[in-house]
């Protein structure tokens, strides 16, 4: 069941990040996140009562942190969708939010089954072969490299939530996140203006995010942090093919072998 479960937070994550991108190029990247984390705040707030759980103030700390570090992860994300190609840039996104929350749960003592982590080293190679043949250094590789250091820092601090919690820790991860972006960019480029134009598009990338932390934090709580990181970073692959069917962006054959080791490597990990 968690492999199930942070398999459809990468499919959630991965039709997320297109949508998203795809807004960022009409709308400044800020407001497209603020906003659609204003609609994910309010999916959190229906949610997280309705499913239950006792959290401690350190639930709601660890949420709140984990919501800064992934604030920067989706704005960077989206910005560099914006401007970069998305069959590359989400995929070096994806191979960085893999593998450092893979190194720390290796590091905390977590040993998955021998079929398991051949399954997660088969899926960061998938990662990267998505990206492969590219330009990286014209394709957004810098903001694509600090939104995978994001996603992986959300991922660890998320992890770190009692069981019991439930959902309640992602309230005060959309509250610092809507917090932090609105003051910087309050700092530097001004007030932040509804993205009307892309208004279903925000809706749309805000219900996806959301419905891929609610599936990813269950899937942390049911088993492994490490397998839940490493399945749920293969968001990439959806974003792929999407951009390939709706902006007829060019998919590579290492990169059509890279989807399909994907799905091997969700085979091995939950076997």
């Amino acid at each position: 069941m968690p492999v199930f479960l942070a398999a459809l937070a990468a499919l959630s994550w991965g039709t997320a990040d297109f949508i998203g991108g795809l807004a960022s190029r009409q709308a400044p990247a800020q407001s497209v996140v603020v906003y659609s984390q204003l609609v994910g705040l309010t999916l959190a707030l229906i949610g997280a009562p309705l499913l239950g759980g006792e959290p401690t103030a350190r639930d709601f700390l660890w949420g709140g942190a984990a919501g800064l570090l992934g604030s920067f992860g989706l704005v960077a994300l989206y910005a560099a969708l914006a401007g970069g190609k998305i069959s590359v840039v989400a995929p070096v996104s994806g191979v960085i939010s893999a593998g450092v929350p893979l190194l720390f749960g290796l590091l905390i003592g977590e040993r998955p089954a021998p079929t398991a982590v051949v399954g997660m080293t088969v899926a960061l190679v998938a990662i990267w072969l998505v990206s492969a043949g590219e330009d990286l250094a014209a394709s957004g590789i810098g903001l694509a490299l600090v939104s995978g250091a994001g996603f992986a820092g959300f991922a660890i601090v998320i992890g770190q939530t009692a069981d019991t919690s439930g959902l309640w820790p992602l309230v005060p991860a959309r509250v610092s996140s809507i917090l932090l972006i609105v003051g910087f960019s309050l700092l530097t480029a001004g007030a932040i203006r509804p993205p009307r134009k892309v208004g279903r598009l925000v809706i749309a990338a805000g219900v996806g995010d959301m419905a891929a932390n609610m599936l990813f934090l269950t899937a942390s709580h049911l088993g492994l942090l490490s397998i839940a990181a490493v399945v749920s970073s293969m968001f990439p692959a959806p974003t792929v093919l999407l951009g390939r069917f709706v902006l007829r962006e060019q998919v590579r054959p290492a990169q059509w072998v890279g989807l399909v080791l994907a799905l091997v490597a969700v085979t091995l990990i939950s076997i």
